[in-house]
């Protein structure tokens, strides 16, 4: 079961990754992109074990008040086309930074159980 854990940054990087690419035609993928790629990059430093935990707990904060921040004024769902209302645009921009606050929050308890493993406690 450990060795399974120590793989879910790769998972994590890969999924990130794609959520990077489909980012291309989006009105604005400067920032989505970077949004995205900075998950990326904290997911693979976690695998390699060069991050800090701070970090992680910045990051987790950030994405949570974006979701908070985007959710739509009134809730329509996601939609499953790609034409859409500002509020499905909304809601699907939350739901992504809710995905990205709840995998830093993976990868902050992560880090902190790679810690206790390297320290003996």
């Amino acid at each position: 079961m450990k060795t399974i854990l120590k793989y879910i940054p790769i998972f994590l990087a890969v999924l990130f990754t794609l959520f990077v690419v489909v980012q291309y035609n989006d009105p604005d993928p400067e920032v989505w992109m970077s949004i995205y790629g900075f998950a990326v990059i904290c997911s693979l430093l976690v695998f390699f074990n060069k991050i800090n935990k701070m970090i992680l707990v910045v990051a987790i904060v950030f994405y949570a008040a974006g979701c908070f921040y985007l959710f739509p004024p009134s809730f329509e769902g996601v939609g499953t086309s790609m034409k859409c209302t500002p509020n499905v645009e909304l809601a699907r921009e939350s739901l992504g930074l809710l995905i990205c606050s709840f995998a830093m929050l993976f990868l902050f308890f992560q880090v902190r159980r790679q810690d206790k493993v390297q320290t003996g406690k």
